[in-house]
């Protein structure tokens, strides 16, 4: 579950990183896994370049095919912008068959140094990995 999540905080790393590349060279596009939120383009909330920036991640879950029971891996990872968004989509995502479990998390990035925040879970739905400390 710790390996679960160090991979989910490096993805939700990756995944800022990504966004903030999209932003920045809109002409040229950034390959990802990540899914762009059809209702906004937008992915950041604040306009103020050196403001803290408050990422809205949606992440599903699968059992990993051959590992042992319980061991989960991600499957989607969804941006939205707002904390509504997120939840919604978390929602409906862990009614679907492939999903085991979804999360709805918030993190804060400083634009600054490129650090990102421990998340704040907005709902966590079915079987989803524990949360010690990222």
């Amino acid at each position: 579950m710790a390996r679960c999540l160090m991979i989910s905080k490096r993805l939700a790393t990756s995944h800022i990183q990504k966004a903030r590349l999209r932003v920045q060279a809109a002409s040229h596009p950034v390959v990802s896994n990540v899914r762009k939120c059809p209702i906004k383009e937008k992915t950041m909330t604040s306009t103020d370049e050196n403001a803290p920036k408050v990422h809205y991640i949606c992440q599903t879950y699968a059992e990993k095919k051959g590992a042992a029971q319980g061991s989960l891996e991600i499957v989607k990872q969804f941006e939205y912008s707002s904390a509504s968004q997120a939840q919604e989509r978390a929602e409906r995502e862990s009614r679907s068959d492939e999903c085991v479990g979804a999360d709805a998390y918030m993190v804060t990035e400083d634009p600054n140094s490129g650090e990102v925040g421990s998340p704040t879970f907005l709902v966590r739905l079915g079987n989803v990995p524990e949360f010690d400390e990222f």
